[in-house]
C-alpha cells in the first residue's frame, strides 16, 4: 500500500514494497544512530539531520509503548506543519543526495535479468583471476627477456673465446720465430 501511494504521489512506478521497506529500515537505523550518538560519545550528535524531528515524532524514545495510531497521528501533524518528506529543501547532506540519485536511477518496477551469476565459494573472485593472469603475463615477458640476455652473454663468451684463441695462435707463432 505504501509503495502504491508513493508511486501515485511521485507519478512513477519506481517504488516497490521491498524498496520502501529497505528505505524505512535505513531511516530507522540512521535515526537511532543520531539519537544514540550523544550517549556513546558524551558530545553532541553532530550535524542535525533534517528528518530527525519527523522520525522522532514517529518513533520517539518510547516507540514500543506508544500505540500505532498515536504515532501515525503525530507523524501526520508534523508532516502537515513542516516541509514535505518527499521534497526536502536543498540543504540536504551528500548521503541524502546519493540516496535520491539512486532512487531516480531505477528505471521500472520490472525485475532486470541478472547479468552475472554468483560465484561459488571454491571459485576465486574475478579480480584474483585478472591479477594472476597479469602476473603470468609479466613472468612470461621477464622469462623471455632473461632468455634473450643469456643468449647475448653466450654469444659474447664465444666471441671472447675466439679472440683468445687468435691471440694464443699469434703469441705461439711469435714465440716460435724467436
Amino acid at each position: 500500500m505504501i509503495a502504491d501511494k508513493m508511486n501515485e504521489v511521485q507519478k512513477s512506478n519506481k517504488f516497490s514494497a521491498f524498496k520502501c521497506s529497505k528505505k524505512w529500515n535505513n531511516l530507522e537505523i540512521r535515526y537511532k544512530g543520531k539519537r544514540d550518538k550523544p550517549k556513546k560519545t558524551g558530545r553532541g550528535g553532530g550535524k542535525e539531520w533534517i528528518y530527525y524531528q519527523r522520525m522522532d515524532s514517529i518513533i520517539g524514545n518510547t516507540a514500543s509503548a506508544a500505540s500505532v495510531s498515536a504515532s501515525c497521528q503525530a507523524a501526520s501533524e508534523t508532516t502537515k506543519s513542516d516541509k514535505p518528506l518527499l521534497a526536502p529543501d536543498s540543504d540536504t547532506s551528500a548521503e541524502e543526495e546519493q540516496e535520491r540519485a539512486a532512487a531516480t536511477s531505477v528505471k521500472s518496477r520490472d525485475p532486470q535479468p541478472a547479468t552475472s551469476r554468483k560465484r561459488s565459494r571454491d571459485q576465486p573472485p574475478e579480480w584474483v583471476k585478472v591479477m594472476l593472469e597479469n602476473m603470468e603475463k609479466n613472468q612470461r615477458e621477464r622469462h623471455e627477456e632473461l632468455t634473450e640476455m643469456l643468449k647475448r652473454q653466450e654469444e659474447a663468451m664465444k666471441e671472447r673465446t675466439q679472440v683468445m684463441k687468435e691471440m694464443k695462435d699469434i703469441f705461439k707463432t711469435w714465440v716460435d720465430k724467436q
